[in-house]
């Protein structure tokens, strides 16, 4: 008898959950897109949005290339259940929910593909430096390249000319990545010491109203923010870490998460202008895609401008892909 053969991973994979994104759908399973990079609104399924192919598959020698993805996949069905209680309920009645929404907010909050291109950028930036110095004069390029050879680190074959190399440095004519695999461990590694932080915030679950049009998410769901407006116009940025800080998530249509170091893990009713202004700073943090169950919810805008609409966000001049930046 045939050994039977086992399913493969698919190769289109989610960085944000298709259950988590479900929670945002119409009546029909839709979700209404807004994409900022692309100019353009649409009603999709969650299968069609934040997925990129191979986005977990990982090549090394000796391991199953979906190992991760398949590992998310247990790690999904195992929390989603919990997450639909805590949605029924409106509140942390189980200790283990609440242990198993604050999981999915770190991990979402640490994989994403803004994060890994921002992490590449850092190290492209150390590797153009590094560069710059070694080829500072050729007397020291060369005599480095000598050196490379004797370890055995530098393949004879290589290109070391060092003219060449020092115009494709001065022009910056390369574009270094990360190996995906190294990122992958980085994200696991930040998980294990940053899910403390997360466990360690006072969550308050807020219900939108009926009247409010509800909440929205997008293909960045884990907002971070300073608490007050002052804090917001200094030089550095908030830490998930750093006290005075938010963490906004939201839940699903009717339900938004903030995350404080102080204050209560309750539950309260969100009114009209709470509801626009936490989806302002939600919408704010997308790469470049807002999802909703339809076109009616509100965002706030700065003063004097009116309440923004969903039908109309695409229009908003403040409507910017963070991917394109």
């Amino acid at each position: 008898m045939a050994e039977e053969k086992k399913a493969a991973a698919p190769r289109k994979q989610h960085y944000v959950p298709q259950f988590y994104l479900r929670a945002f759908t119409n009546q029909n399973g839709q979700l209404f897109v807004v994409d900022a990079k692309q100019k353009k609104h649409f009603l999709t399924s969650p299968q069609n949005v934040a997925a990129e192919r191979d986005f977990n598959r990982v090549d090394v020698e000796g391991m199953d290339p979906h190992a991760l993805e398949k590992a998310l996949a247990n790690f999904e069905a195992e929390i989603a259940p919990a997450i639909e209680r805590v949605k029924k309920e409106g509140a942390f009645k189980d200790a283990a929910d609440r242990i198993a929404v604050v999981n999915l907010i770190c991990a979402l909050a640490l994989r994403n593909p803004r994060k890994r291109e921002n992490i590449d950028g850092v190290m492209e930036e150390i590797l153009q430096r590094m560069m710059e110095m070694a080829l500072a004069t050729k007397e020291r390029w060369e005599s480095q390249v000598e050196q490379m050879k004797a370890e055995g680190v530098l393949e004879e074959s290589a290109e070391t000319d060092y003219e060449r190399l020092k115009k494709m440095v001065k022009e910056k004519k390369y574009k270094f990545r990360m190996a995906k695999e190294y990122q992958i461990k980085l994200e696991i590694d930040h998980f294990n010491e940053m899910l403390p932080l997360f466990f360690a915030r006072r969550w308050r679950i807020m219900k939108a109203r009926a009247e409010t049009g509800g909440f929205v998410t997008t293909d960045h769901p884990v907002c971070l923010l300073w608490s007050k407006a002052e804090d917001r116009a200094g030089f550095f940025g908030p830490g998930y870490g750093l006290p005075d800080t938010d963490v906004l998530f939201p839940l699903s249509s009717e339900l938004g998460l903030i995350g404080r170091f102080d204050g209560q893990e309750d539950t309260v009713e969100a009114d009209f202008l709470t509801v626009a202004t936490y989806n302002n700073a939600v919408i704010g943090h997308a790469s470049s895609q807002v999802y909703s169950a339809d076109d009616q919810y509100y965002y706030m805008r700065k003063f004097p401008q009116p309440l923004g609409r969903g039908y109309s966000l695409l229009q908003d001049p403040n409507l910017k892909a963070r991917d394109d930046e």
